[in-house]
C-alpha cells in the first residue's frame, strides 16, 4: 500500500472507529481492486458496511410480548381483531383477526392504531375511520366506517445486539 493510502486510511480512523480494522483489514491491506475502482474512501466503506450491518439488525427483529403492564402506550405494536361497519352493517373485507399494528397516529388502514393507546388487554373500543375518496375499493371510498377494535395483546420489537455475533 502506498504511504498516501496509508495516510489517508489512518486520517479516518478517529472518525469510523471499530470499522476501520474490518474495513482496512478486508479492503485496503489486502488490496481490494474492486474498491478501489469504486473509489470508495474508508469512511464511505465504513458507512455502505454499517448501513448493511443496520439492515441486517433490523432484519431479525422479533416481536416479543409485553408482560410488565396491560395497557397500549403509543409506540407499542399490538394485537387485535377487528371487525368494521357501514351504517350497522358488516362489509366485505373489513374483518381482521390476528392482526399486528403499530399503536401510533395514522389509519389502521395503513398499519396504524392510535385508538388503542391506553386501552387495557381485552377491551374493545369503537373507531371511525375514514375511506379516501381514492380508495381502491370503490364502494367504500369517501364513507366512514366504524371498526370495533379488540386488543388482544401488547408488543415490543426486539431488536438483537450489533455486536459480533450478528
Amino acid at each position: 500500500m502506498s504511504s498516501r493510502h496509508e495516510a489517508r486510511v489512518r486520517s479516518y480512523f478517529d472518525v469510523v472507529g471499530p470499522c476501520y480494522e474490518t474495513i482496512v483489514a478486508h479492503t485496503w491491506q489486502l488490496g481490494d481492486p474492486a474498491a478501489a475502482a469504486r473509489g470508495l474512501t474508508a469512511l464511505e466503506a465504513c458507512r455502505k458496511l454499517e448501513d448493511e450491518l443496520v439492515r441486517i439488525q433490523d432484519s431479525l427483529a422479533q416481536m416479543v410480548p409485553v408482560e410488565d403492564r396491560k395497557v397500549a402506550t403509543t409506540g407499542d405494536w399490538a394485537t387485535i381483531d377487528y371487525v368494521g361497519t357501514l351504517d350497522g352493517v358488516p362489509f366485505e373485507g373489513g374483518k381482521g383477526e390476528g392482526v399486528t399494528v403499530k399503536v401510533e397516529p395514522g389509519s389502521l388502514l395503513e398499519g396504524n392504531a392510535p385508538m388503542l393507546a391506553g386501552l387495557e388487554v381485552d377491551r374493545t373500543v369503537d373507531a371511525p375511520v375514514d375511506f379516501p375518496p381514492d380508495y381502491r375499493d370503490e364502494s367504500l371510498r369517501g364513507k366512514t366506517a366504524i371498526f370495533t377494535v379488540t386488543l388482544l395483546k401488547i408488543m415490543k420489537r426486539e431488536v438483537p445486539a450489533l455486536d459480533d455475533e450478528l
